[in-house]
């Protein structure tokens, strides 16, 4: 006792000083050497010191520390277990709460990894244990079940709640600090835009426990939220929320709704392994996609697609979108703006933007695009000039098996129509046809689709139809004219129908009537199955233009031509071959009277003369007709056979000849209707002579008044 007393009185730390170099500072500045060396009894003192207790005076710490991972690792003999002096410093230990300590919050990220390079520092050092029995007297017995069925079953509730140093504690708790144990995940999550929020204080951004559960945390099986099954449904719990987009500016409002409709749900929901929300944003580097490490960045697309779609990916990057892109197009197409996002639904689906028949307006909409087209000199009227083209009006039919711009520019390696690996160069384009059109020889040269590249063609086919334009508002206004003459003659003269009676003139034998009423059926078939392919949006036409891609009505009007054509030769041939077809073709050719016949009547209807001309066997209406419908279905019949065995026409013509006959085949097809709209519907049906029908195709007789006063000359032989 007088010994201890002895040094309290006689030894200071200023004789400490005499051999060392050492001076306190920090929260131990104040306090003499020989309060943590106590077992100095004299200078010079023996050497080596013993271990300091610090406990002396922090024995709370202490009893702490000694149920701590660090202490229990000491026990069992582990090296370089660090103690007291290792984390807080010997002789200049700074308080925890002073910012330039090692162990200040600010520098946790830093100190701890010194030593542990896979995790970070948690926020409180010391922790005390806390039996879980403890926990228990005041929490659901649920939370101890879900912890022993978590992942981290080996854990007590203190690993987590370092906080938590009595019981007893505050109600209000932070977050556990997960990144104790999961660092590289806790730095992807802080920088995510979910951290940044959290920082930013916004209450509702994800924390780690929102994805992966509070103390039922599990192993990633079909039981945790974050499985690629369960995740869609994980991450919509916030993001089906409309008034979440709307509060935060979310652009896209419904990611969730979408993504279930997708093909990439689909194939979940089918037992395959779909691409989920990960795959795509990232698991805890989440950002938005204006940031350059967001994996939806636009840059990024591609190559976060490319994980699943490796050549496609390898495809797109060869294309000149990808290389546009990279020199500064930013409008240059990456996946989603053709296949869109969370929605994506297969080529399969009428719904997507690349099935066959939307493929063109998807594409337009970047080359419609009036802003590109000045900008960067795009082509104008691609979707235009390619709807007018004969793959333009088989696909608005709804016929699946028409190319469209896939089929000719490829799907993902769009090359420049200049680069002659292109399957559109010039030189390379009787191969393209050829996939579809075997017929088409090696070499042979074909224009493009989208216009025409021969000025002769431009000047033919602008031509053709001008004069077809001017042709039928002549000929069908001419015959409204004339006919509405002849009907207002025949009223005010209160000409009316002869009823059959007494003697009957056969006029039309059976075989004649059958020809016509073939050519009757054939043409009403060829007019609306023609009519449709070419509006296929109209209400009339809707049933069939699209009734399985457009195959019924592409047949249907195949077969109807092919009866009309079969039909016509028939009669040629009953012209040449037989008695009656013989003097009925004399009858039939145009005469100088047939002129006079057509001025006259026309001067009879005007009151300018007083007879009515006399006709022969065949009036001349009837011979306009008839030539009429000659020259319709030679014209019709050639132009329709070249569009339908276009291989054959493209291997000895150009390909502004197909858009050549597709003009005549349309305009011819609008004079035809016209015409017997207008022309042969007076003659047979509203003629006040033959009103309400000229049954004479039907039975082959005429009555004799009526003949007699339509064909008089023909009667008086």
């Amino acid at each position: 006792m007088f010994s201890i007393l002895y040094l309290f009185f006689s030894l200071t730390s200023s004789e400490c000083l005499e051999c060392h170099d050492v001076k306190l500072k920090g929260v131990h500045e104040g306090i003499e050497c020989f309060d943590c060396h106590s077992d100095i009894k004299e200078i010079p003192h023996d050497v080596p010191l013993k271990k300091v207790n610090c406990g002396f005076c922090h024995e709370n710490i202490e009893k702490i520390y000694k149920e701590d991972i660090h202490y229990i690792l000491f026990l069992k003999g582990k090296k370089n277990i660090p103690d007291c002096k290792d984390c807080h410093g010997t002789h200049e230990i700074i308080s925890p709460s002073d910012p330039k300590s090692p162990l200040h919050v600010s520098r946790k990220n830093i100190f701890c990894t010194k030593c542990h390079k896979n995790v970070i520092a948690p926020k409180v050092y010391h922790s005390a244990k806390i039996g879980k029995e403890k926990c228990l007297e005041c929490h659901d017995k649920k939370i101890s079940e879900d912890v022993k069925n978590s992942i981290h079953s080996l854990l007590t509730c203190n690993d987590c709640h370092r906080e938590v140093r009595e019981i007893p504690h505050p109600q209000k708790l932070p977050s556990p600090e997960c990144g104790l144990c999961h660092k590289k995940e806790y730095f992807e999550h802080i920088e995510s835009i979910h951290g940044r929020a959290i920082k930013e204080g916004i209450k509702e951004a994800a924390h780690c426990y929102d994805c992966h559960g509070f103390h039922n945390v599990s192993k990633i099986d079909e039981n945790s939220p974050v499985y690629f099954k369960n995740l869609a449904k994980t991450c919509g719990n916030c993001h089906r929320k409309k008034e979440i987009a709307e509060k935060f500016k979310i652009p896209i409002k419904n990611p969730y709704q979408l993504y279930e409709e997708g093909v990439h749900n689909i194939a979940i929901i089918q037992g395959k392994r779909g691409a989920t929300c990960s795959d795509c944003h990232g698991i805890h580097d989440i950002d938005v996609s204006v940031s350059p490490k967001s994996k939806i960045n636009k840059y990024r697309i591609p190559e976060t697609c490319s994980k699943c779609h490796e050549k496609e990916y390898k495809d797109y990057i060869e294309s000149i979108h990808w290389k546009g892109y990279l020199v500064g197009v930013k409008e240059s197409p990456v996946c989603n703006d053709c296949h869109s996002e969370h929605r994506i639904l297969p080529p399969t689906s009428p719904e997507s933007p690349v099935y066959p028949l939307n493929v063109p307006k998807t594409c337009s909409d970047c080359h419609e695009r009036y802003t590109l087209i000045q900008r960067y000199g795009l082509s104008e009227k691609r979707l235009a000039t390619f709807y007018e083209s004969y793959h333009g009006l088989a696909l608005k039919a709804g016929n699946l098996f028409s190319a469209n711009c896939a089929s000719c520019h490829e799907n993902h390696k769009i090359l420049s129509s200049t680069n002659p690996l292109s399957p559109t160069h010039p030189n390379n384009l009787s191969k393209t046809c050829g996939t579809c059109h075997p017929g088409i020889k090696p070499g042979a040269k074909i224009h493009y689709v989208h216009e025409i590249i021969s000025p002769i063609g431009t000047i033919v086919i602008n031509v053709v139809r001008k004069i077809y334009i001017w042709l039928i508002i002549i000929t069908i206004g001419g015959m409204v004219i004339y006919c509405f003459l002849d009907f207002m003659k025949k009223v005010r003269e209160g000409v009316r129908y002869h009823p059959l009676s007494g003697k009957e003139i056969l006029r039309f034998n059976k075989f004649e009537r059958t020809i016509h009423l073939i050519h009757l059926v054939s043409f009403l078939i060829l007019v609306y199955t023609g009519f449709a392919h070419h509006y296929p949006d109209a209400i009339w036409s809707l049933n069939i233009a699209k009734f399985k891609g457009g195959i019924l009505r592409a047949y249907l009007h195949r077969i109807a031509g092919s009866v009309m054509i079969i039909t016509f030769l028939i009669k040629v041939f009953a012209m040449i071959y037989t008695k009656r077809g013989r003097e009925q073709f004399k009858e039939l050719i145009f005469k100088i009277k047939d002129i006079t016949d057509a001025i006259n009547l026309l001067f009879y209807n005007l009151n300018i003369k007083k007879e009515k001309p006399k006709f022969g066997r065949f009036t001349f209406y009837e011979k306009f007709e008839y030539w009429a419908l000659v020259w319709g279905t030679i014209v019709m019949g050639l132009t329709g056979l070249a569009i339908w065995f276009k291989e054959n026409t493209l291997s000895i013509l150009p390909k502004w000849f197909i858009d050549l006959f597709l003009v005549i085949h349309f305009y011819e097809a609008i004079l035809a209707s016209l015409a017997i709209l207008v022309w042969h519907l007076y003659w047979v049906v509203f003629d006040p002579v033959i009103y309400p029908l000229n049954k004479s195709m039907f039975t082959g007789k005429l009555g004799e008044e009526i003949y007699k006063e339509e064909h008089p000359l023909e009667f008086e032989k």
